[in-house]
């Protein structure tokens, strides 16, 4: 007899970060989206899931004719105007569950975008 014996056995932790996709997209940044997790066979939308905000900033150069050899310097760039990004429909996303098995969605990449964030 052990006073380990009323413990519960102990269960494997669960993998916490997977590879996904977003599965219904966001249109605001209250919204939740929905994830598939690719690593699971079948379709099955996980969520409703938080997600982390992200910006497009529109650098503008603002030099004013200074010359430096055709290049814009960091100095002579500011950011004017930041365009809210969203999680659209099958973007690539990483996946967490906390340690109450709570979906967060913390990191996301758009599938169609451009240097200049246009999608």
């Amino acid at each position: 007899m052990s006073i380990y014996d009323d413990l519960p056995p102990a269960t494997p932790p669960m993998q916490r970060i997977w590879r996904g996709t977003i599965s219904v997209g966001a249109t605001t940044f209250n919204e939740p989206v929905y994830v598939r997790i690719t690593a699971f066979p079948g379709i099955f939308k996980w969520g409703p899931c938080k997600w982390m905000q992200r910006y497009y900033i529109e650098p503008t150069d603002v030099s004013d004719g200074v010359d430096s050899g055709g290049f814009s310097t960091p100095d002579h760039i500011i950011p004017t105007f930041m365009y809210p990004l969203y999680p659209k429909r099958d973007d690539e996303c990483l996946v967490v569950f906390d340690n109450n098995r709570v979906i967060w969605v913390i990191a996301w990449w758009p599938k169609n975008m451009d240097e200049f964030g246009n999608r």
